[in-house]
């Protein structure tokens, strides 16, 4: 009401004076004050007026839904878009209110003449009966500057398909559906530019999410934690980072799980949204924006969920991959110690389906006879001695005794597994114990505080000894114990993820070389070894081992996975016995070099290597130091404090490397080079003329059906003076921060597409030089702001055996001839420590300073 009074305040001048002037125009039209006092009329005018402020970014001002789709119709295409909506007829109130002028469009070409654009002219048309209003017809207009498109057929294509979506009288114009319609026209325009494919791949349209169904049968999982992430697949989904999620799947069977799509905005249509298999098949789907059952099949490694607003466009909008597992079939005998307790082996056998089902595994349980009577008490206290020595312990003397007694009675079947239960054990803490790739565990009945915690402590077990996994704080040192709900966690929680199904399925090589009483020495050295490779074969700058002791031992004859052999192995353990030679049969000395508990940080890549004549031949060393890592934001420090090494002869030195230090190797093959200097090849294929590095990498990597998103940049370093660059550069992440970035470069590589890089390099700068050493590159906000000098494409990502680092290969469109820029030996080595990717090259330092994503696909 204040603001129709506001209008006649302001406007009842206008009309005295005009008021004569307008009669005469209009001779015949009768009632001139029934127009004036139509105040609705009026409200409805002031909408149409302020539909044209649609760019004003005022909070409070302009139409959002339609004011955001113009912002990234500019950011993506380059071209501007501008609104004007008025009202058609001869009523006062539209000769009042109606705009002449598109806002901002004036400002716009003054501060850039040839600024491409198109005009949207709104026009809604009053449909009046005796002087007053029963509502509008719609009618909308597009005008692209001269010049911008070329013939009038797709322009007028486009208006029809707008005006297609505000058919009919509408009684208010915010009835009027002008927001799609305009949506839809931009829509349009960007296929009309050639921008949308591709490079509008990171659009914001629609979104899939993939969750537990009620009734499935196997199993789901996202990553929860950070330090898992890199197990799972990313994608960018609606302008968000996407972790694409697993399901699991029996062999030649279906499962359900729960689909949730949701659009964008009412300018998005249900139709354009397709489900898809890896094969190309079509998977229907009922509806947007409800939660509804999919059912998947083995027979499909992958669904994407894509918004389709064309044959040829395809907006991810979430995407989930399927793990097919031939179902494993187990079994476990449970043995009471004495029979004055059991359990239900129905429900233990139930809850061992249900927690290994996300793996496609299953459990029989049988319980057997209680072994009563059995002289396993060497100590007469009533408690099993289940061992205080950490990852030392293997079966104590009196955990052997029992299954001594055990299997002289029964055979045991070595594919089966074995639990006993016992009332209670020496350390009274201890709810359960099974080592890996054994089949006898034990379980302590007085340390689980309910039947619910026995069964999960039994399924805990099971995964170490069945199944050889790992404690999920062992494989990742960042999380802390009992803070996940994974099933090897310390908790009552009983999840299983992506990778320990790949375990269960296809389980990591590992070592026994001893058995039985000597087996309590060797655990140490084989979970070291293990943990070390296993770590290297992820690329896992650090780890965390050895919470107890180090033993110095030897071995001989040792035989890895690959069936290849050391004629002996022998670990040194503390400076004391730094470079100590080998000696057959040495008497295993166990030496503490941390307080009990205490982790200890390592590079498991480190190979600071030695070789030198012994008594026993020429013999190869390779030391691990302690690695320092600071709070947040979690810089690492490789310190000279010698922990162990291991020791080998140089006969066998290539063996050892080969299980130790398994590296990967990715390698994009078939990227054509564009070199700047050919400066008649590169204005044909990029239409660059000058400065043309960054243009010829951006060639390099589309040649490989990539497109390069220029808005989506990880910068690694920052200028010490932007207006000076030759005074240098310095690390701009962490820790974590530099390791994701790195993984981004390698898991590219992985899918067969190169990354365009900047860097920055160590060149002297002079009054003649036609750059710098004023910064002269952009980041997305603010001018002359980047170090970086040049642009390069990442082809190839490495392990260098002399210099003994990981590397990234590049090609240089800097240089003149294919061979030189495309040269193996193109190596910036990547440095975990310093945080840099960097190398000699050329005669100078050259530094990786930033990384621009390619656009998902």
């Amino acid at each position: 009401m204040k603001t129709r009074i506001l209008i006649l305040t302001l406007c009842l001048p206008w009309v005295v004076v005009t008021g004569q002037d307008y009669e005469e125009k209009r001779s015949g039209a009768s009632n001139f004050f029934t127009q004036f006092f139509d105040l609705a009329f009026a409200g409805d005018m002031l909408t149409v007026n302020r539909l044209s402020d649609v760019i004003n970014q005022t909070a409070g001002t302009g139409n959002k839904e339609l004011r955001d789709s113009i912002d990234r119709f500019r950011q993506i295409s380059g071209i501007d878009a501008f609104i004007l909506s008025s009202s058609a007829g001869d009523h006062i109130w539209s000769r009042i209110l109606n705009r002449k002028d598109f806002q901002r469009k004036q400002q716009a070409l003054e501060h850039n003449p040839d600024t491409p654009y198109i005009d949207f002219y709104i026009t809604f048309i009053p449909v009046l009966n005796n002087h007053r209003n029963n509502g509008f017809n719609v009618h909308i207009n597009s005008m692209p500057r001269t010049g911008l498109f070329t013939g009038d057929t797709e322009v007028q294509r486009i208006n029809e398909l707008m005006n297609g979506y505000v058919q009919g009288l509408y009684q208010r114009p915010q009835d009027a559906p002008v927001n799609k319609a305009c949506c839809e026209g931009l829509n349009e325009y960007l296929r009309l530019s050639g921008k949308l494919p591709g490079r509008f791949a990171n659009y914001n349209m629609a979104r899939a999410d993939f969750t537990d169904h009620p009734s499935q049968t196997y199993g789901t999982v996202l990553p929860r934690y950070a330090p898992l992430t890199g197990n799972y697949e990313s994608i960018t989904v609606s302008e968000k980072h996407y972790p694409v999620p697993w399901k699991s799947v029996e062999t030649g069977r279906n499962d359900n799980i729960n689909i949730h799509i949701r659009l964008r905005d009412t300018s998005c249509r249900t139709e354009y949204l397709k489900l898809t298999g890896d094969d190309g098949s079509e998977i229907p789907l009922v509806s947007a924006d409800t939660l509804q059952t999919l059912t998947i099949g083995s027979y499909s490694k992958r669904i994407d969920a894509v918004y389709m607003p064309d044959d040829t466009t395809r907006i991810p909008a979430g995407a989930i991959n399927i793990a097919a597992y031939d179902k494993l079939l187990n079994k476990v005998y449970v043995i009471p110690i004495d029979g004055s307790f059991t359990m239900d082996a129905g429900q233990l056998e139930q809850y061992l389906n249900t927690t290994y089902s996300a793996a496609v595994a299953g459990w029989t349980v049988e319980l057997r006879p209680a072994m009563n009577g059995t002289p396993w008490d060497s100590d007469a206290d009533n408690k099993l001695d289940d061992g205080s020595s950490g990852l030392l312990s293997c079966y104590t003397a009196e955990m052997r005794s029992i299954i001594r007694a055990y299997t002289e009675k029964e055979e045991p079947d070595k594919n089966s597994c074995y639990i006993f239960l016992v009332r209670s054990s020496k350390s009274g803490s201890l709810r359960g114990f099974m080592p890996r790739k054994r089949q006898f565990g034990f379980i302590f009945i007085e340390n689980n505080s309910s039947p619910q915690q026995l069964y999960k402590t039994i399924a805990h077990e099971l995964g170490h000894g069945a199944f050889i996994l790992a404690h999920i704080f062992d494989e990742y040192p960042s999380l802390a114990p009992g803070t996940t709900n994974n099933l090897m966690d310390y908790n009552d929680s009983s999840a299983l993820y992506k990778y320990q199904w790949d375990i269960i399925h296809n389980p990591l090589p590992f070592i026994s070389w001893l058995q039985d009483d000597e087996e309590g020495a060797m655990i140490n050295v084989v979970r070291l070894m293990t943990k070390i490779k296993t770590a290297n074969s992820k690329e896992e700058h650090i780890l965390s081992i050895l919470k107890d002791q180090c033993p110095n031992v030897c071995f001989k004859n040792v035989t890895l996975e690959n069936n290849k052999k050391l004629d002996l192995l022998q670990i040194n353990c503390s400076e004391r016995f730094m470079n100590k030679t080998i000696e057959e049969g040495r008497k295993t000395e166990f030496i503490s070099f941390k307080t009990s508990g205490n982790d200890v940080l390592i590079a498991p890549s480190e190979k600071d290597r030695l070789i030198t004549e012994t008594s026993a031949g020429r013999v190869c060393y390779y030391r691990f130091h302690e690695v320092k890592q600071s709070p947040p934001p979690h810089m690492i420090e490789q310190t000279n404090k010698f922990l162990f090494e291991f020791a080998v002869l140089q006969k066998d030195m290539e063996a050892f490397e080969e299980y130790l230090f398994p590296y990967a190797r990715y390698e994009v093959t078939g990227v054509p080079f564009l070199s700047q200097a050919n400066a008649e090849e590169t204005k044909a294929k990029t239409g660059c003329t000058t400065g043309c590095c960054k243009a010829c990498a951006e060639w390099m990597v589309e040649q490989k059906g990539v497109t390069v998103n220029h808005y989506d940049r990880i910068y690694l370093a920052e200028a010490v003076n932007y207006d000076d660059l030759s005074q240098g550069i310095v690390p701009a992440l962490n820790d974590q921060q530099f390791a994701e970035a790195v993984n981004y470069i390698k898991s590219s590589l992985k899918k067969g597409k190169p990354v365009m890089i900047g860097t920055w390099d160590s060149r002297e700068f002079d009054s003649e030089s036609k750059r710098g050493p004023k910064a002269w590159n952009s980041k997305l906000t603010g001018s002359n702001n980047s170090p970086t000098m040049h642009f390069m494409t990442i082809v190839g990502y490495g392990y260098d055996k002399n210099s003994l680092k990981y590397y990234f290969r590049f090609y240089d469109p800097a240089r003149d001839d294919s061979e030189n820029s495309k040269n193996i030996n193109n190596r910036l080595f990547i440095n975990y420590f310093t945080r840099e990717i960097t190398n000699n090259y050329r005669n100078k330092n050259y530094v990786i300073s930033e990384c621009r994503k390619n656009i998902a696909q």
